[in-house]
């Protein structure tokens, strides 16, 4: 269910939003350093993050992405249909329409009420980081 392409968002969106805050505007390079990424490919994510106007970009020396709004203002769903598109399941009349239909309904609630900043909470906990900012 969840691509390639939306595990790099949804990683790339957790550092920028761990990074940003408190160390200005987050290179591509350093996502992919840090999340061991491929380079290539997470600009490509980036991209359609920017599009969707997830992400701002800024260019030159001191450039690089940050968050349009507060981690806690994203919800995984946005974060995967900026780079996916909307949620479907392939759907034909019959008897199973409304098993299909509860089963759409049920991942993109799920998606939607999950927040950017509960990934970046977990994703500390995970690594045991402590990254406590005063």
């Amino acid at each position: 269910m969840i691509s390639t392409k939306d595990k790099y968002a949804i990683n790339a969106m957790i550092d920028i939003a761990i990074y940003y805050s408190n160390n200005g505007y987050v290179t591509t390079k350093d996502i992919s350093k840090r999340q061991n990424l491929s380079l290539k490919y997470l600009e490509q994510v980036i991209a359609h993050l920017v599009k969707a106007n997830l992400l701002k970009s800024y260019r030159g020396a001191n450039g690089g992405y940050g968050l349009v709004k507060k981690p806690e203002e994203y919800s995984a769903l946005e974060i995967i249909e900026a780079v996916s598109g909307e949620i479907s399941v392939d759907n034909e009349p019959g008897a199973c329409s409304k098993l299909i239909n509860g089963y759409l309904d049920v991942i993109t609630n799920y998606f939607g009420n999950i927040k950017l900043s509960d990934l970046v909470l977990d994703y500390q906990t995970s690594i045991g980081a402590g990254l406590y900012y005063i």
